[in-house]
């Protein structure tokens, strides 16, 4: 579920992405992310989502929480700078017997 949330939010698939998510901060998050990616803002552009990679470093099994550790990497424009690297947490729990994403704490 982690990944193929943020395989939707990388490719601009805020619809998607919000069908994983099943709290008003989980969905903050996504809407954040589609007003970034928006016309009206200078958002990501192709290229620059397509260089972006996504993998879940740990993970964390709880009772019935499970929390993802996850690390964005964006490779650089520029060939002489180094890529960036991202690291969230991901908390998920049981909706209806599936796993949805219910807080990805935002900096």
């Amino acid at each position: 579920v982690t990944m193929d949330f943020f395989k939707a939010l990388n490719a601009g698939d805020y619809d998607k992405a919000r069908t994983y998510t099943a709290s008003e901060q989980a969905e903050a998050y996504v809407n954040l992310m589609d007003y970034f990616g928006s016309d009206s803002v200078q958002g990501f552009t192709q290229e620059e989502a397509a260089a972006r990679t996504t993998k879940i470093a740990s993970s964390e099994e709880r009772q019935d929480t499970v929390i993802c550790y996850v690390e964005t990497t964006e490779q650089p424009t520029d060939p002489t700078d180094s890529a960036d690297v991202f690291k969230q947490k991901v908390v998920l729990t049981k909706v209806d017997n599936e796993w949805k994403i219910v807080d990805i704490p935002m900096k």
